[in-house]
């Protein structure tokens, strides 16, 4: 037991002397403590892996842009087949309004001419009975 406590007093009081000398010391800063190649290395892998990380992240985007930009090209080509079916459309109901507009005006012509026919053969009967 003596040897114990001896033992046990020994190491405090060179702890004692470690934490005199230690304070003496200046406190250094993280930029003056040397840099093993270990350690540069796991930093490099770090910013590496980070730098992977955030390309295929950005890939990934641009991947989700181009399906967007897809989507929204074959809705330009649906607007544009369905724009070209209504076209084709229109041009037999304009070429139907066209004839029926061609036939009201030959048919006010004629009606015209039968009027002025009519209106004729009434001014030639006052004639006849006026004379």
């Amino acid at each position: 037991m003596a040897k114990k406590k001896a033992a046990l007093m020994k190491s405090k009081s060179k702890s004692k002397i470690n934490a005199k000398t230690k304070s003496k010391l200046p406190i250094l800063k993280t930029s003056d403590l040397p840099v093993t190649q270990l350690m540069l290395t796991a930093v490099h892998k770090q910013i590496k892996a980070s730098i992977s990380s955030l390309e295929k992240k950005q890939d990934a985007r641009f991947s989700q842009m181009d399906s967007k930009f897809d989507l929204v090209l074959s809705e330009i080509h649906r607007m544009t087949v369905l724009m070209e079916e209504q076209n084709s459309r229109n041009k037999f109901v304009l070429d139907g309004y066209d004839s029926i507009y061609q036939r009201q005006d030959s048919l006010e012509a004629r009606f015209d001419t039968h009027e002025k026919n009519i209106e004729d053969l009434i001014l030639m009967r006052n004639e006849v009975k006026e004379n």
